[in-house]
């Protein structure tokens, strides 16, 4: 609200003539000065802030954690084929993203990580974590497949393993059971 306000009021000041007045250079000085001062702190306290952006998708999501500076930034999961086309790349494509730090498959259903291929051809990661547990989906395991061609950005976790701010916090390796979603990737940061 504070910027739209600010944003129609001096648009208003300028279009009007009022801020061409020289009696009023003052004044409008005085203005910008104090706009800037709100905007330079403004930035200031939004740049140590971490966000967490989840994107709904076609039977699946995608979890977006920006953290400050950059180093920590993690994508989890990110949709099947059209989800990534339509919303994931976008959004990170807004968002400033090249390259991510961090990319989580949490588990093997195509409606959350059918898209990965494609996703990791136009964004690559420094790093692209999977479960221990074996899963049956064709795409999780091609996009293993092809994650085993480069093994230093590959990482598999299970319970109790860390990397930066997060734990894992489920499956084990030795965890069986019938559904993927049951095996999925849960986490703590």
């Amino acid at each position: 609200p504070a910027d739209l306000a600010l944003y129609y009021s001096a648009l208003l000041a300028i279009l009007s003539g009022y801020a061409a007045a020289r009696r009023r250079w003052k004044w409008m000085a005085g203005a910008l000065i104090g706009a800037a001062v709100y905007y330079a702190w403004d930035w200031q306290s939004n740049r140590a802030a971490a966000t967490l952006t989840v994107l709904p998708l076609n039977g699946g999501d995608a979890i977006y954690f920006d953290a400050p500076g950059g180093r920590q930034d993690l994508l989890i999961d990110c949709g099947n084929p059209s989800a990534v086309e339509l919303v994931t790349k976008p959004f990170l494509r807004a968002r400033g993203v090249n390259r991510l730090s961090g990319f989580v498959l949490t588990h093997g259903d195509s409606r959350q990580m059918g898209g990965a291929e494609s996703l990791l051809e136009f964004i690559p990661a420094y790093r692209v974590l999977t479960s221990a547990a074996p899963f049956r989906s064709p795409a999780y395991r091609r996009i293993v497949q092809t994650l085993e061609r480069t093994p230093e950005r590959r990482r598999i976790v299970q319970a109790g393993d860390r990397f930066g701010p997060w734990q894992v916090l489920h499956p084990r390796a030795n965890d069986r059971f019938a559904r993927a979603d049951d095996l999925a990737l849960a986490l703590r940061g």
